[in-house]
């Protein structure tokens, strides 16, 4: 039997994001009218307290027992009922062009059944003018090494992401780089959807452009070596 829900979108949260409400008040304007059936997913952790501005909002909210990012999210997963699985960061910014698009890889014939899809990235204006570099190498990252992170969105069938095996919970942070290392190990492809998503900057200008750059570098480094050593 067919699910009713085409895509089901999944959104982890903490106690407070700003961007939050306005992230699923445009997805849900711009779906609204599209040609897909949808589902937005906000897991936050059991306990946590929301803002009282996201009880109007038209989403389901999820408490997960467990905290983390990759609990979430793996939480979320498995209460959606949507074929596709769309997965967002709270500060994540999508307009009607990339949403758009998302819709005819969706429902395009010639969409591969078995890959992994993300969107190319931009940076908001709430961040260091440098961080236009940023995103001009995760983009490069992502064409050419085929390893894009979540806070470019990550789009593929539900049942690819039982497949792959769900984001792996271990890490402290880099649930995100691990679970493409997965795909990639289970010969899931990595495409590029086409369009642009714009994330937040805030941390760059909170905690300074240098620093911020050099710890993702380092990180992304240390979970390279440590998954090379696994094998």
């Amino acid at each position: 039997m067919k699910r009713a829900v085409k895509l089901s979108v999944i959104i982890p949260t903490r106690e407070f994001e700003p961007n939050l409400s306005s992230l699923v008040e445009s997805i849900e304007s711009n779906l609204k009218g599209s040609s897909i059936s949808f589902e937005i997913l906000v897991s936050y952790p059991e306990g946590c307290a929301l803002s009282s501005e996201l009880k109007g909002l038209s989403a389901q909210f999820l408490a997960c027992p467990r905290i983390g990012r990759s609990y979430q999210l793996n939480y979320a997963a498995e209460t959606a009922k949507g074929d596709w699985l769309l997965f967002l960061h709270a500060d994540s910014v999508v307009d009607s062009s990339c949403l758009n698009k998302l819709v005819d890889v969706i429902e395009s014939p010639e969409t591969s059944r078995d890959s992994l899809y993300y969107f190319w990235l931009r940076f908001n204006s709430d961040g260091p003018q440098m961080c236009a570099l940023n995103a001009a190498l995760a983009n490069l990252r992502s064409m050419y090494l085929r390893l894009p992170f979540g806070d470019q969105g990550f789009l593929l069938l539900r049942d690819s992401f039982f497949k792959i095996g769900a984001f792996p919970s271990k890490y402290a942070s880099g649930e995100d780089h691990a679970f493409v290392q997965k795909a990639k190990s289970e010969n899931v492809s990595i495409k590029p959807i086409g369009a642009w998503i714009k994330t937040s900057a805030r941390k760059y200008k909170k905690l300074g452009w240098i620093q911020v750059t050099l710890k993702h570098l380092y990180l992304t480094a240390k979970q390279e070596v440590l998954r090379e050593g696994l094998r």
